[in-house]
């Protein structure tokens, strides 16, 4: 398949995806402005129609945007679907953290559900294992800490333990884990969102860890290349078929040299291999693990006729 990125452009930020039977959705992080967590759909990860808010007219009233100043309000948002339902947890700063929740993403969202925790975090994530639901975020001390809550009542059920502080980078956040492989793997965004961003992975037997580094991090970034897309991370992973995965980032396109740009943090898709013995993402390209233009033998203008056929999966799935 050939495509390009970004796939979302200008200013969709912290990406965060899953997929559900063969659609996948798509959440960004939306700041001081209104409506607020916009909500794609795509059938073949690179069209995407977007479908909702998380926060629209009928439950903006519910969150405290008088007087926010500006870079606050909506920080990275994860969405996950678990048993019929789709859940996006997220951040309100000042005031603290939320998880909404539909049946359907098309017909809107509900009002938010505050979460009673004892600090003041950013960038929660959700796991599923078994019955059980796990609360990852960053906390104001650069570590990654973890909690098991009640879905149903959002009642925090353990108390919250630090299980990371990074591999080294600075300003470890935005904390995603999988179980797969017979393995937790946790992965983290690090280095600041400027030009030092990055993706790194570590692997434990226990979802509380310890966790240890991965042989090949840093798995994603492109802080030592002069390629068009910088300040790449802040990640996701989404499976495809079987074992066969993808991996949504923001990133920034600026001129080399010159480090502002006009578009803000945009979204990216990147291929990846990923199996028991580790994970690499991007191997083909040899200038930098985020590209702008990736290929397979079929053109986008074909791909755009074809929007709604998803056997294009299978040319997704030929980048491994």
């Amino acid at each position: 398949m050939e495509y390009q990125n970004p796939i979302l452009r200008g200013s969709h930020p912290d990406p965060s995806i899953c997929k559900v039977n063969d659609v996948y959705y798509l959440v960004n992080s939306s700041f001081e402005f209104l409506p607020g967590l916009p909500v794609y759909q795509s059938k073949d990860l690179v069209n995407w129609d977007l479908i909702s808010h998380g926060i629209d007219e009928s439950n903006v009233d519910a969150y405290p945007y008088s007087n926010l100043k500006k870079s606050l309000g909506i920080f990275a948002p994860t969405i996950r679907y678990h048993k019929g339902c789709f859940y996006i947890i997220c951040t309100f700063v000042p005031k603290g953290t939320f998880i909404i929740k539909t049946t359907n993403p098309e017909q809107g969202w509900s009002k938010p559900l505050w979460l009673n925790i004892n600090f003041m975090g950013i960038d929660p994530s959700l796991t599923f294992i078994g019955q059980d639901c796990y609360l990852q975020m960053t906390n104001g001390e650069g570590a990654i800490v973890q909690c098991k809550i009640d879905l149903s009542t959002l009642e925090v059920l353990t108390e919250p333990k630090i299980i990371s502080y990074g591999t080294g980078g600075r300003d470890p956040e935005g904390p995603h884990i999988y179980y797969k492989f017979d393995k937790y793997w946790l992965m983290i965004a690090e280095g600041g969102t400027r030009e030092g961003h990055m993706e790194t992975m570590q692997v434990s037997d226990n979802i509380y860890g310890p966790y240890h580094p991965v042989r090949n991090n840093t798995i994603l970034s492109n802080r030592d290349y002069k390629g068009e897309l910088q300040c790449v991370g802040h990640a996701d992973l989404v499976e495809v078929n079987k074992n066969k995965f993808e991996l949504v980032a923001l990133s920034v396109r600026q001129p080399k040299h010159v480090h502002r740009n006009l578009l803000g943090r945009e979204t990216i898709l990147l291929p990846v291999d990923w199996n028991k013995n580790g994970i690499w993402i991007n191997t083909m390209n040899k200038e930098g693990k985020a590209t702008i233009n990736l290929s397979q033998p079929i053109s986008v203008e074909k791909q755009a006729r074809n929007s709604n056929n998803i056997d294009k999966l299978d040319f997704i799935s030929s980048l491994y």
